[in-house]
C-alpha cells in the first residue's frame, strides 16, 4: 500500500510540475521572429483577402518587415485553429531554408501553428507594418521599379 501510494503521490507531482511549466510558457511574452536579420534573403508575401502574392528581395523592404517584427513581444492568446488568412509571411533564409512563418491576422494578432499570438504592449501595433505590405502588393501589381518607402 505504501509503495502505491508513493508512487501516486510522484506521479501528481509530475502532472503538477507539468502543469505549472506550461502555464508560465503560456504567459511569457515572445518574440516570433529571433536571431540576425541579416541571414533573411527573402519574404514570401501572401495576401489572404485578394489572392495577391510576392516574394520580397529587396534588402531594404526585407529589413524593414524583419525590424518592425522583432521590435515587438507577443504573448500567447489561445487555439487558433482553423482560422483564415490575412497576410501570410515566409521568412526565407540565404540558403533557402524557412526561417519562420506566420499569419498577420489584425494590426494586434498574429496567428503561428496553432496559436494565435496578442501584442504583449497595449501601445504597440502592426498598422504600419499592414499597410507597408499593402504597398509591397499593390507595388507587384504595377512593377514601377522602386519599392514603396
Amino acid at each position: 500500500m505504501k509503495k502505491r501510494s508513493k508512487k501516486l503521490l510522484f506521479i501528481l507531482a509530475f502532472i503538477l510540475i507539468v502543469l505549472i511549466v506550461g502555464i508560465v510558457w503560456y504567459q511569457i511574452p515572445t518574440k516570433l521572429l529571433r536571431g540576425n536579420s541579416s541571414t533573411i534573403a527573402e519574404i514570401y508575401l501572401f495576401d489572404g483577402d485578394t489572392g495577391r502574392e510576392m516574394i520580397v528581395s529587396d534588402p531594404d523592404a526585407v529589413s524593414f518587415i524583419v525590424g518592425e517584427l522583432q521590435d515587438v513581444c507577443f504573448k500567447r492568446d489561445g487555439l487558433a485553429l482553423g482560422f483564415g488568412t490575412s497576410y501570410h509571411l515566409q521568412f526565407i533564409t540565404d540558403t533557402g531554408r524557412t526561417k519562420a512563418q506566420f499569419i498577420i491576422q489584425t494590426s494586434r494578432q498574429v496567428k503561428k501553428g496553432i496559436l494565435f499570438y496578442t501584442l504583449s504592449d497595449e501601445s504597440e501595433n502592426l498598422k504600419a507594418l499592414r499597410v507597408y505590405l499593402e504597398k509591397l502588393l499593390d507595388w507587384s501589381l504595377t512593377d514601377t521599379g522602386t519599392i514603396p518607402a
